[in-house]
C-alpha cells in the first residue's frame, strides 16, 4: 500500500521506517500546494 505523508503532521518523519517496516511504500510531501509525488 502507497501512503502520503504530509508536512502538516509534524513528526512525521520520525514513523517512516516504521511504517515501512510494516510493508507501506511511503511518500512524502511537505507543502500541499507542491505536485503529488505520486499518481493519486
Amino acid at each position: 500500500m502507497n501512503i502520503l505523508l504530509t508536512g502538516a503532521w509534524k513528526n512525521a518523519k520520525e514513523y517512516v521506517d516504521k511504517i515501512e517496516e510494516m510493508g507501506h511504500q511511503v511518500k512524502f510531501l511537505q507543502f500541499e500546494k507542491d505536485t503529488l509525488p505520486c499518481n493519486y
